[in-house]
């Protein structure tokens, strides 16, 4: 929802509870009361998203089971509700291939500052999702995290400490190789993994058709940078023994085994990045300093009002491991204020109104370099 005059858009705070069966009949209902012009899209997709073939779907469905079968039923349970199967649901199509812009950080505890945290600035246009979900599914574990297509996660942080943060390695590119997409396998890892030992293990074994650089981080006091080109997968872990404590990416790959793979890095990557590290590097590491990091415009900071371009912070979030609540900014914390949640939310929807004030780049930070 958005006023062209003011700017104005309404984000959502969604909580559910319930097996993953009634969490996706909740979420139908959800759909149907705020957003009943999408419905059609659910089941028949648009020009840009198109149903798969069945044998496809049914591929995907498969892969989904092995890892995180609860998924499936969160999905059926969706689907039943509108008295359609759950073959129909756009979303597979949506989270795998068949043949043929963010920052983000995380800090370790030391001795000074004992919280771990990991800290993310999504970048887009105003068009794009605006709904965080708390969800509670029996059997899986508990999460909250930001929305792709209600099933899908951009990001979260689960009961375990285990937190993801991504951002693309490759913008404006869309792999074509088989597998499944980083929103799927964000949100498996949500689901089943406590650590990022498993986490690892299961970005390991899982097909994946995505560039995207991963960041994970658990109450343990270890983190790690997985820069994933396909089934290319470079990893980089970090424990409370190593000499730097944090690690951090953008939208381009850093680790040296992925530089012949690097597509698309750009100026603005390139800048945001190197105001994380100056940060990490030169501030007292600690909750307010990573804040405003966030909250800082870029280049200084990972901050951006470039909305009609692609490159509008739509939320920023800290989470924080250690007492297992998240910081988080609905829009640019430039402009907008920050809230507080935990994984205890009350069952409802809860809304928030931000502003989005649109501002023209300079044109040297799509400068491919």
């Amino acid at each position: 929802m958005r006023d062209e005059k003011e700017n104005k858009v309404i984000y959502r705070h969604v909580s559910l509870k319930g097996t993953s069966y009634e969490i996706g009949r909740k979420e139908a209902e959800i759909m149907k009361e705020q957003f009943p012009e999408g419905i059609d899209f659910w089941f028949k997709g648009n020009e840009m998203i198109h149903p798969a073939s069945i044998k496809s779907i049914r591929e995907v469905m498969e892969l989904i089971n092995q890892y995180s079968p609860n998924m499936n039923e969160e999905i059926r349970g969706f689907a039943e509700y509108f008295n359609r199967t759950a073959e129909e649901v756009i979303y597979y199509s949506f989270s795998h291939v068949g043949k043929g812009n963010c920052g983000h950080f995380t800090v370790l505890s030391n001795a000074d500052e004992e919280h771990i945290y990991a800290g993310r600035s999504y970048e887009w246009d105003a068009d794009e999702d605006k709904l965080l979900l708390t969800i509670k599914a029996e059997g899986s574990y508990s999460h909250m995290g930001f929305s792709l297509l209600f099933f899908g996660r951009y990001d979260g942080m689960n009961e375990k400490g285990l937190c993801v943060t991504m951002s693309n390695a490759a913008p404006c590119i869309m792999s074509e190789e088989e597998g499944l997409r980083f929103w799927l396998v964000i949100r498996i890892i949500l689901d089943t993994c406590k650590d990022i030992s498993e986490a690892i293990h299961l970005l390991k074994i899982i097909p994946l058709a995505s560039y995207c650089n991963l960041i994970l981080t658990d109450r343990n006091n270890e983190a790690a940078l997985v820069e994933i080109n396909n089934s290319v997968k470079t990893i980089k872990r970090i424990s409370k023994a190593s000499e730097k404590k944090y690690l951090c990416s953008t939208n381009h790959y850093i680790l040296p085994q992925m530089q012949h793979l690097v597509k698309n890095r750009m100026q603005q990557s390139v800048d945001r990045y190197k105001a994380i590290v100056t940060t990490l590097e030169t501030a007292a590491v600690e909750k307010n300093s990573l804040k405003k990091l966030l909250s800082t415009h870029m280049p200084k900071g990972l901050a951006c009002h470039h909305y009609s371009e692609g490159l509008g912070t739509m939320w920023a979030v800290l989470y924080d491991l250690t007492s297992l609540e998240a910081e988080i900014c609905f829009g640019s914390p430039v402009v907008n204020e920050w809230y507080t949640f935990g994984l205890n939310t009350k069952e409802g929807i809860y809304e928030y109104t931000a502003v989005l004030p649109d501002e023209e780049a300079d044109p040297d930070i799509w400068q491919r370099i």
